[in-house]
């Protein structure tokens, strides 16, 4: 996908708050960073739902769109103006699904449909901040022209939504490091008061010094643990969690802070007061005024209610396979079971016609058995219509009358 395509484009209007959605935008401090599990996690249950193979987290600056998370795709970005999430960031309430782009004037001309890769079948649901304003989509891409169902809409649409979510989150998250980081800067004696006084404590954040003994925890840290502050503060990890815990786990990724990484990652951890939670976390160094490295903050932030809605979701994707599967089976009888009856039809109403025919029977008669053989061939052609990978099963009334003439 070059970044130099735009003959042919269609580009989107602007939004009508672009200047305040641009800064909302860049308020997140999301764009060019590196991939994270729980936004490629979003992408790929995307992909499932909508069985496509591509599925994006787009996000649209003011000259390109840029993706957070990715499914059968490498480029990292594309111009704005070949993006379909830019028309679709128009309708903030809306998913802008287009079954075919070949059929659609906006896009039938654009490079990334005329060429690779060939784009055929997208759908964006918007993501949208609380104050109403699309930062981007949760999208789905085939290169065939295909149609998702209602409830395949309804999932994307969550998924938007809980993206909407991670962003504030993760955005609230590092102000909360930040302001650790910038307290914990100070002298270490500083940054203990500062953090036993924190007024902010939401994640689990404890600050351990360079021998691996505890300086400070904030009430979110006591109140998992069951804890009392006079059980943990001056006291060695080792102590507090466990030899085993302390060499295994905590010293390892202690020591590489100490060296000067922030480490991220997601781990699973049992708390005597709140049970098992899916905990993102994030170790980093602690420095002086001066630039020494004095210990490491460790801010854990309880991502449970996100690995909740992942599931949630991935138990529909299940479901949908359930149901697909039973309207492969009502599918295959239509096209398989029904054509033997349906050709002893047609032949013998054909047969009975030319009889009637011959013999000079009343022209009423004669009518009639056309009728027959004219309604088995209609029936004979829908199940040649029948094809598995490309149409699903809609029941509609049918007026046998019409269908008989």
């Amino acid at each position: 996908m070059s970044s130099g395509l735009s003959t042919g484009a269609c580009p989107a209007p602007l939004h009508p708050q672009e200047s305040l959605r641009i800064k909302a935008l860049h308020d997140l401090l999301v764009l060019d960073t590196l991939p994270e599990p729980m936004f490629d996690d979003i992408a790929l249950l995307a992909s499932q739902i909508c069985d496509t193979p591509v599925a994006l987290i787009s996000l649209i600056d003011s000259e390109r769109q840029w993706f957070k998370a990715k499914v059968g795709l490498d480029a990292p970005e594309t111009p704005r103006t070949l993006a379909f999430c830019a028309h679709a960031i128009l309708e903030s309430d809306q998913v802008l699904v287009v079954d075919n782009a070949l059929e659609d004037a906006r896009f039938a001309t654009n490079p990334l449909v005329t060429s690779n890769p060939h784009i055929r079948f997208y759908a964006g649901a918007p993501i949208v901040t609380a104050d109403g304003l699309p930062l981007g989509t949760v999208c789905a891409i085939d290169r065939e022209p295909k149609h998702i169902t209602e409830a395949q809409t309804r999932s994307l649409q969550a998924l938007s939504r809980q993206v909407a979510r991670m962003l504030t989150f993760r955005r609230a998250s590092m102000a909360r490091i930040e302001a650790a980081e910038q307290a914990l800067s100070m002298r270490e004696a500083e940054a203990q008061r500062l953090m036993s006084f924190a007024a902010v404590d939401l994640d689990v954040k404890s600050f351990v010094d360079r021998h691996y003994v505890y300086r400070a925890v904030n009430g979110a840290y006591l109140r998992h643990w069951g804890r009392d502050v006079a059980d943990v503060v001056g006291k060695s990890v080792a102590a507090v969690r466990g030899a085993t815990v302390f060499e295994t786990q905590f010293k390892p990724l202690v020591d590489q802070a100490l060296q000067g990484q922030t480490l991220s990652f997601e781990v699973s951890t049992i708390y005597p007061a709140k049970g098992l939670r899916r905990m993102q976390v994030r170790v980093v160094p602690a420095r002086s005024p001066e630039g020494d490295i004095v210990g490491v903050v460790i801010d854990e932030h309880d991502i449970q209610d996100l690995a909740d809605t992942a599931q949630k979701l991935r138990d529909t994707i299940a479901e949908l396979e359930k149901k697909s599967l039973s309207q492969q089976k009502v599918i295959y009888m239509l096209s398989h079971d029904l054509r033997e009856p349906v050709n002893t039809i047609i032949q013998f109403s054909a047969e009975l016609e030319k009889k009637l025919s011959a013999d000079g029977a009343d022209p009423d008669w004669i009518q009639w058995a056309g009728f027959v053989h004219g309604g088995g061939d209609r029936v004979k052609a829908l199940l040649d219509d029948v094809r598995l990978e490309q149409h699903t099963v809609n029941r509609k009334p049918v007026d046998q009358n019409k269908l008989a003439s």
